[in-house]
């Protein structure tokens, strides 16, 4: 997604010749300090906003940049004397998700790393008529530096002020992303800003009023999509028929939709508990408790320390089969190393552009998990102890009593894709399998190979953030991400190898093949299904209830990018029908459950997050 936002950055920073948000820079040339000063102008970040839209990988991308500075002087009487002075902090890029904005920031696309800021300074600004302007300045990106213009139209009505316009620019000029351009076969080279900006003059007082919007201005700029098509002909061929984009049911499917709770920070996880209440996790941290009343909790106590960074945090949560009597649960979470520096995006794609076998010898956090216990109130893990590391994803209780623990390999951030998955003496993109006490079973499949670590159950495996145990057959299902294109849905056996990534059908995120496009191969496994383009999967759950009898047997897995619920009819391991849910909410879609009440519970994965309840549709509903 990262090559679509190339040049929102440059539109950004041209947008910005106006105005600015933060702190001001050095004094810019002007006829005198006291016209400089009375001609300043601050950008009211709260109230404005620029924002882009583009297509990739067969879906929209949509998003902002958070931190910006600035030094602006502009007089409506004199446009010739103004001046700007823009810098854009590349790694606030704000898209609603943390993997897509890791995938912005990394090497691939902004290089964040190498090139943490774009930087637009104004050599004149020309009036067009009216209200209507044109700033004319050049603007550095990735180490390079071009002309640019963007037209505007600035309203200023005494001591506040306006900006609005949109602009389309060609990304690859700058160097962003990889592919054709000249063809457009890679992603579309276009994109498409819009802006809207309110200031007020510096110095001025603050207005106690409803501010900026109630003086006479132009409105917002809609953000419409960009002219030109995404073309995502990557089509790859299944194994066997229904391997992909299976047909939707005869019928659509009914229900309605409940919301149990909101104000969630990026829930992820959800456990539901003998006495009638949710026990959630947010990403950031923190456990709550939905009590049986409908009262949220606020954090529980005893949370250990979590590193939140991209998609990393506090993950998934399991309850011990003997809940009931010891009140004993298991979570994942990234854990900062000691005496740790504070997280960064660019520190933690450093991290993972690392070669592969060095991940291992220099962490960026561990990945753990843990068992607690949890008080009687509710209030508080206690009894904290980590019992094994090196995976942070999904867990899964298998119907001898073990553990299934997906452990995720250092992917996203537009990182090229390495061999993680495929070696033996690390834990990245392998299903592990571990007693409760965290002890390795003698009869997992490399117990006894030498260099090899011992709980890996399978490997080959990518991003898995979805996990159940197959509710006739007692099989390990998952579902993970692929890079671009390739998420799939597998069959968990011992000893197996899935192929990552000696195999796939997504690509790497500029869009090359992975392996010369390899999708098949001797001794290695197959997904019983695959989406591309992506959906991003995250969560999943049989169901068995009987609130839908028609839904008896279905496999749901939530889609992040896709935002939707996606439900598939299943036939033995062949997927027969794929039907999506919740699409009307266009929310991201990250844990779902099956209660045990027999409804649907979906968690969304948003700042202000919520979680929901599916439910039989009302007589005289039409959904």
């Amino acid at each position: 997604m990262g090559v679509a936002i190339g040049a929102a950055a440059v539109a950004l920073a041209l947008a910005l010749t106006w105005a600015g948000a933060g702190a001001t820079r050095a004094t810019p040339d002007a006829p005198t300090v006291a016209t400089a000063e009375r001609h300043r102008w601050l950008a009211d970040a709260s109230r404005s906003r620029i924002g882009f839209v583009t297509r990739y990988a067969g879906g929209a991308v949509e998003g902002r940049f958070g931190r910006w500075t600035s030094d602006i002087v502009f007089d409506p009487t004199d446009p010739a004397s103004a001046s700007a002075s823009i810098a854009i902090d590349l790694a606030s890029t704000e898209t609603g998700s943390d993997e897509m904005d890791a995938a912005l920031v990394g090497a691939d696309w902004f290089d964040v790393a190498a090139f943490p800021e774009a930087r637009f300074h104004s050599e004149r600004i020309h009036p067009l008529g009216g209200d209507r302007y044109e700033a004319e300045g050049r603007l550095g990106l990735r180490g390079v530096t071009l002309p640019i213009r963007v037209p505007m139209r600035i309203v200023v009505d005494g001591d506040r002020a306006t900006a609005t316009g949109e602009i389309e620019l060609d990304r690859s000029l700058f160097g962003v992303g990889q592919g054709t351009w000249s063809s457009d076969e890679s992603v579309p080279r276009m994109v498409r800003v819009a802006f809207h900006l309110v200031a007020r003059r510096a110095g001025s007082v603050e207005p106690a009023g409803p501010g900026p919007e109630a003086v006479p201005s132009p409105a917002p700029t809609p953000i419409r999509p960009a002219t030109t098509p995404v073309v995502e002909d990557h089509r790859p061929k299944p194994a066997f028929p229904g391997q992909t984009m299976a047909k939707p049911p005869a019928r659509p499917s009914r229900y309605r939709v409940e919301s149990l709770a909101s104000g969630l920070d990026h829930p992820w996880s959800m456990a539901f508990l003998p006495d009638g209440g949710i026990l959630l996790t947010e990403r950031p941290g923190r456990m709550r408790l939905l009590r049986p009343d409908g009262r949220l909790s606020p954090p529980l106590s005893g949370v250990p320390a979590v590193k939140v960074v991209a998609a990393q945090g506090l993950h998934d949560l399991l309850l011990d089969p003997d809940f009931a009597r010891n009140r004993t649960l298991y979570f994942t979470y990234f854990a900062p190393l000691e005496n740790d520096a504070p997280p960064s995006l660019e520190g933690w794609i450093a991290w993972l552009t690392l070669p592969a076998g060095q991940h291992r010898a220099r962490p960026y956090g561990h990945e753990r998990i843990a068992r607690a216990m949890l008080s009687a109130d509710g209030a508080s893990l206690t009894d904290v102890q980590v019992i094994a590391e090196g995976a942070d994803r999904r867990l899964a209780l298998a119907r001898d009593g073990t553990i299934f623990a997906a452990a995720a390999p250092p992917a996203g951030g537009g990182v090229p894709v390495d061999m993680e998955p495929q070696r033996l003496d690390n834990s990245y993109g392998k299903v592990l399998r571990l007693a409760r006490d965290g002890a390795v079973p003698r009869d997992n499949p490399f117990a006894a190979r030498s260099g090899v670590v011992p709980s890996i159950y399978a490997y080959g495996l990518r991003d898995m953030e979805g996990a159940a145990i197959h509710p006739t057959t007692g099989l390990l299902w998952t579902v993970e991400h692929g890079p671009r294109g390739g998420d799939e849905v597998n069959v968990i056996r011992p000893g197996r190898n899935y192929g990552f990534p000696l195999i796939g059908y997504g690509r790497e995120y500029s869009g090359a093949p992975i392996n010369g496009g390899r999708t098949a191969a001797s001794g290695l496994e197959q997904p019983v299904y695959f989406w591309t383009p992506s959906i991003a999967p995250s969560g999943m759950s049989f169901y068995r209830g009987r609130l839908f009898p028609e839904w008896r047997n279905s496999l749901f897995v939530g889609a992040l990018a896709g935002k939707r619920l996606i439900r598939l009819e299943l036939k033995g391991e062949r997927v027969m029908r794929e039907e999506p849910l919740l699409a009307e909410l266009g929310k991201r879609i990250r844990d779902v459950r099956e209660g045990p009440d027999g409804a649907i519970y979906v968690l969304t994965d948003e700042k202000d997050g919520e979680l929901l309840r599916l439910l039989p549709a009302a007589p005289g509903d039409r959904r």
